[in-house]
């Protein structure tokens, strides 16, 4: 969190991606709660599953 407000000071977008289980989703709450932009990875790790992901086209 305190490197993505660094970032964020510098103008520079962040966010957080997590791998919450269960559907819940605490972690990502509480994140976006912060104030920081945050989404989930489901179905697998996000090892498993990043060279899928960084051909997603961005927002």
């Amino acid at each position: 969190m305190s490197a993505a407000r660094t970032l964020e000071q510098s103008g520079i977008k962040s966010a957080a991606i997590l791998n919450d289980q269960g559907t819940e989703l605490v972690d990502t709450r509480w994140v976006q709660s912060q104030g920081l932009q945050a989404d989930q990875v489901v179905g697998g790790c996000f090892c498993c599953l990043f060279s899928h992901l960084s051909m997603l086209p961005c927002a």
